[in-house]
């Protein structure tokens, strides 16, 4: 088994921490909450506010994307849902190669389910500059295409920003560089 590397703290990160604990922002509580669960502690959260009033083609408009998969079409992604929902959604990284079904199983042991893609098309277009930084996945949605599921994610090529779709196959693995979208049960 090998350990990866890992970046220690500096001192001025730990100066600030103390601060923050004479100053009452860090508990004894949630330290200790973050020591046993940190994955939940370690979380930004994206407040986007999810549209059903716009269909599938108008939301993609909203995210100005560069290009997007010709699949992504409102046959393939049917959105379901009423008004106008405030979510916070999380992104989750792992930093290692993992498979969809490990994903869904940790993500549900953080009291976290996969994102759909009205919510990633919500981030998009909140949030556009983060797709330049790495892949963002719904697992949520899918499209099955001769036998082969298709999930919608964010991405950049050549600075472009773009709505593409990914195979999501048995066994298949998602490398350390991918983000995933997700939201509280």
């Amino acid at each position: 088994m090998t350990t990866k590397p890992v970046n220690p703290p500096t001192y001025g990160q730990i100066s600030h921490f103390f601060r923050l604990v004479e100053e009452g922002l860090v508990t004894g509580e949630n330290f200790q909450g973050f020591l046993e669960k940190p994955d939940q502690f370690l979380r930004t959260k994206f407040p986007v506010l999810v549209n059903y009033g716009f269909n599938l083609v108008e939301m993609i408009e909203r995210g100005k994307y560069d290009w997007k998969n010709d699949e992504i079409t409102p046959k393939n992604f049917k959105i379901e849902g009423s008004g106008e929902i405030p979510v916070d959604l999380v992104l989750v990284h792992f930093g290692e190669s993992i498979t969809t079904q490990d994903v869904k199983q940790r993500l549900s042991d953080q009291g976290l389910v996969s994102a759909k893609i009205e919510h990633l098309l919500a981030f998009g277009a909140r949030y556009p500059e983060l797709q330049r930084k790495f892949p963002v996945v719904a697992l949520g949605s899918g499209w099955v295409d001769s036998g082969n599921r298709d999930v919608p994610y964010l991405d950049e090529d050549v600075s472009k920003r773009g709505l593409d779709l990914d195979w999501d196959g048995p066994g298949n693995e998602w490398n350390d560089s991918y983000r995933f979208l997700a939201l509280s049960k």
